[in-house]
């Protein structure tokens, strides 16, 4: 088979550039993206097939059922593994060994979701020493759970440990009324003194706990 030219001109540099341009939009499709859910992912299910009202008057093992069947994305570098601080410089100390995991569909919440009560993370101990702020236990599982009550966003530190109770934290909702995200991403942050958590949510925005409020 031939390349015929015409005019004196080769048309392969034309039929190499679609071919380039084609493949740059195919690897950056989950990138570009102008709207609606992103594919794939759906909004974080709500609890009501394993306990309807309060995340505090539900029984303990209704909860855990329930964030024990949610979707937490373990892809490497979507959510963040850190050894935590205990106490406050200059008398701080290394604690714990932490993953952090966003749930897959956290990013697609809607504010009015949010609100209702949802888990939008998971918090795994791999040390024999606990971290009090988070509700972690020595080996332990925490669930983050995030709702608002009263017009007061709040976050709900949910333990494995059915005889630690329930742990309550602050919660910032941040909208940025920017690009949406294309996936579910979780972080710790330094906060100069402290460590928060911060994940994905409300399709343009983020969660974060306070920091500094529980030691």
């Amino acid at each position: 088979m031939s390349i015929e030219r015409e005019g004196g001109r080769s048309p392969l540099p034309i039929l190499v550039l679609v071919v380039v341009v084609a493949v740059a939009v195919w690897f950056l499709r989950p990138v570009i993206y102008t709207g609606g859910t992103p594919t794939g992912l759906t909004p974080t299910a709500a609890p009501t097939a394993f306990f309807r009202g309060s995340v505090d008057s539900a029984p303990r093992s209704a909860v855990l059922n329930y964030a024990r069947s949610l979707d937490y994305d373990s892809t490497h570098g979507v959510g963040d593994y850190r050894r935590l601080m205990l106490g406050s410089c200059p008398r701080c100390a290394y604690g714990p060994h932490v993953f952090l995991r966003p749930e897959r569909g956290a990013a697609t919440l809607q504010t009015d979701m949010l609100a209702e009560g949802r888990v939008v993370a998971r918090l795994i101990n791999h040390d024999s020493t606990g971290y009090a702020k988070f509700n972690l236990a020595p080996h332990d599982t925490v669930y983050w759970w995030v709702d608002r009550r009263g017009g007061t966003w709040r976050s709900v530190y949910v333990s494995s440990d059915p005889a630690r109770p329930l742990q309550q934290d602050t919660l910032i909702v941040t909208a940025y009324h920017g690009t949406r995200w294309d996936r579910s991403w979780a972080r710790f942050l330094w906060r100069d003194t402290d460590e928060a958590l911060w994940v994905a949510c409300d399709m343009t925005g983020c969660c974060r706990s306070s920091g500094a409020d529980i030691y």
